[in-house]
């Protein structure tokens, strides 16, 4: 789970979006065909914009700095 983690934090944006909007998207069709499957990219999605929202959100920057 770490190694998530940090492949996130060192992820463009741009493709974090990408990959969060193609993960819900999959997640939709999977939930009827297979819920198991469709949970753990669900909980992927979070991950990935729970990172996009850290990077956004102007109470963190000073963290960054």
């Amino acid at each position: 789970m770490m190694k998530t983690n940090d492949d996130l934090k060192t992820t463009d944006s741009r493709i974090l979006r990408e990959m969060a909007d193609s993960l819900k998207a999959d997640a939709k069709v999977l939930q009827s065909l297979d819920p198991v499957e469709a949970r753990r990219l669900l909980r992927l999605f979070k991950l990935i914009t729970a990172e996009l929202h850290r990077r956004n959100n102007p109470a963190t920057v000073h963290s960054m700095n």
